[in-house]
């Protein structure tokens, strides 16, 4: 009993405790995220060229890519004067495939046949970049608008 009082009380020291800003000047605060996710894949493709209407295709089941990943994602972001937000990130995400297909496909204007082997490789590069306005901000919380 006594154990489990201690640790309710030490999570919720960390739970409720104030996070400080990594870097704090009085009218700015920078700020910076490290995230780990495992996305699934779960898409078609047609890629068709004039004259040839294309197939759809599986990437996971056709083309044998993974379809689980996991993936790493970092954000940094600058508070000015606590209303004004500019945010970036970055997520890099890479799927790799070798197959000998089971089904005839068209893709661009190629068509592939039954045992070919194909060797697939998807790399996505995500920036993402946005400005948040907290038009209303109280100690509690904010709203606002993001761009």
């Amino acid at each position: 009993m006594r154990r489990t009082c201690c640790g309710l009380l030490v999570t919720g020291l960390f739970l409720f405790a104030p996070a400080a800003p990594a870097v704090a000047l009085p009218f700015a605060e920078v700020w910076g995220e490290f995230r780990y996710w495992r996305p699934t894949l779960e898409s078609e493709i047609v890629a068709s060229v004039p004259g040839f209407p294309g197939t759809t295709v599986d990437p996971v089941s056709d083309l044998g890519l993974d379809e689980q990943q996991n993936a790493f994602e970092g954000r940094v972001g600058l508070t000015l004067l606590g209303r004004h937000k500019f945010r970036i990130g970055y997520l890099p995400l890479s799927f790799d495939g070798d197959r000998n297909i089971a089904r005839t496909f068209d893709f661009q204007g190629q068509t592939f046949n039954i045992n070919d082997r194909v060797l697939t490789d998807l790399d996505l590069k995500i920036l993402r970049a946005g400005y948040e306005f907290d038009f209303f901000k109280t100690p509690l919380g904010f709203l606002g608008i993001l761009f």
